[in-house]
């Protein structure tokens, strides 16, 4: 199965007097989508938290009010712009967003572990064979992820497609 995301430009996050961090939630979607916190210095990017959520900007915002483990390991992070990006689902004929936003979710933290990111939400999870195809964002991100079948399953292939870097 292919799977499209739309990638915004990254979203800067500014200090608040309430909350740890704040954006301009103006600029996030209410559609399905997956987003990723981390910051931005120079060229490149380090990710640490990885979501999805059928109403982009609803989850997002939660992140902001109730998730301060995230928000203190941004605010500790080091130099550099702390940024969240947010890629909204494109939907192709017969695809279901919630399955497929899960999907794109669980590439995106196997791709960014698989580059050392050391990510809040780490988990374990088998990953079917499907890809991911990223447009937008410029450099920052992967066009295209590669996801590989849990052992046991039948592959179309003879070799199994790994992460792509």
């Amino acid at each position: 199965m292919d799977m499209t995301v739309q990638w915004s430009a990254p979203i800067p996050l500014y200090k608040d007097k309430e909350v740890i961090y704040w954006c301009d939630l103006e600029k996030i979607p209410e559609t399905p989508g997956v987003y990723i916190f981390g910051r931005v210095h120079g060229e490149s990017f380090e990710a640490f938290y990885v979501g999805k959520g059928i109403k982009l900007k609803r989850r997002i915002e939660q992140h902001f009010i109730n998730n301060v483990y995230l928000m203190k390991k941004l605010e500790n992070a080091q130099n550099g712009t702390r940024v969240v990006m947010v890629g909204e689902f494109i939907a192709a004929s017969g695809q279901q967003a919630a399955k497929c936003i899960g999907i794109i979710e669980r590439a995106l933290i196997r791709h960014f572990m698989s580059d050392g990111h050391d990510l809040v939400n780490v988990q374990g999870t088998a990953l079917k064979h499907h890809s991911v195809n990223s447009t937008g964002a410029g450099k920052k991100l992967p066009r295209t992820i590669l996801l590989e079948k849990p052992s046991g399953q039948k592959s179309n292939s003879s070799s199994k497609a790994k992460p792509a870097r």
